[in-house]
């Protein structure tokens, strides 16, 4: 029953708060971003904020040999990487493949691309979303047709494609991440996508399975311990629920997933 849902899927499938780090998390009942090409005023990425070292590594990138050049390149995309800036590494990691088109810098150009398309700038654009989309799925594809198993590139070409807003790449996009999970049944974040289609098509038992085995793999993933406890509450069980998103709370680092928590089990509580 991989069809059910689809539509609801393109909606909501992105929009969870817990998605992958998405720095411009949206509200899990959002129906996704609306784009709007005449409301896009300049197609251009945001202005980075100062950071001394990485400004200082951009000076020396033109007198910088083409070795030197490959290792500032990639210190500034772990920089921004870290900074959440996708956009902005997706642009030096085109860079980096001017110097190197392994298959290694094009999974990364394919995963820094992807999650450029999550941001909220950019999904509100539709010539940066596009420009993103196409290039994730263009790196993406080509890893994963050297390497058909690669769980890292058929996860992040599955999210590319169901995300593309493209609807004939959808059902490839559900199989990618579906293959992941073949090849390897507890990888966390294909399990977690999939988990989310689940409750957001309504298919509870679904979801129940794909979190509770998260769980399993790894007891600290608490993005599924909460979505653990909103299937509960769809499942009229609210005592499993509120002991889950106690759990989150006292357990979790996360403080926008706790602080939803809260509110959630404080919504319980008062019925």
């Amino acid at each position: 029953m991989i069809g059910v849902g689809v539509v609801v899927f393109l909606l909501l499938f992105f929009a969870d708060k817990t998605n992958l780090n998405n720095p411009d998390k949206m509200s899990q009942v959002s129906s996704g971003v609306k784009t709007n090409p005449s409301n896009s005023q300049s197609s251009s990425l945001p202005p980075l904020a100062p950071d001394q070292q990485f400004d200082q590594w951009k000076s020396q990138l033109n007198e910088a040999s083409e070795e030197a050049k490959k290792v500032l390149l990639d210190s500034m995309v772990t920089s921004l990487v870290e900074r959440k800036r996708y956009g902005h590494a997706a642009e030096y990691v085109e860079q980096l493949l001017e110097l190197d088109r392994s298959l290694d810098i094009q999974l990364l150009a394919g995963k820094m691309n992807q999650k450029a398309t999550e941001l909220k700038h950019v999904g509100q654009d539709s010539v940066l979303f596009r420009k993103f989309s196409n290039r994730a799925i263009t790196y993406l594809t080509s890893v994963t047709t050297a390497k058909p198993d690669n769980e890292e590139g058929l996860l992040y070409l599955g999210l590319a494609l169901a995300q593309s807003r493209q609807p004939q790449n959808m059902m490839q996009g559900i199989l990618n991440i579906r293959k992941v999970l073949e090849i390897n049944p507890d990888n966390v974040d294909a399990g977690f996508r999939l988990g989310l289609f689940s409750l957001q098509t309504n298919q509870l038992d679904k979801a129940e399975q794909r979190f509770s085995h998260i769980l399993s793999v790894d007891p600290a993933h608490h993005p599924s311990r909460f979505q653990l406890a909103v299937t509960r509450i769809q499942q009229q069980r609210p005592e499993e629920a509120k002991e889950l998103f106690n759990q989150v709370i006292q357990e979790s680092s996360d403080a926008a997933l706790k602080l939803e928590a809260r509110e959630l089990l404080l919504s319980l509580n008062s019925k």
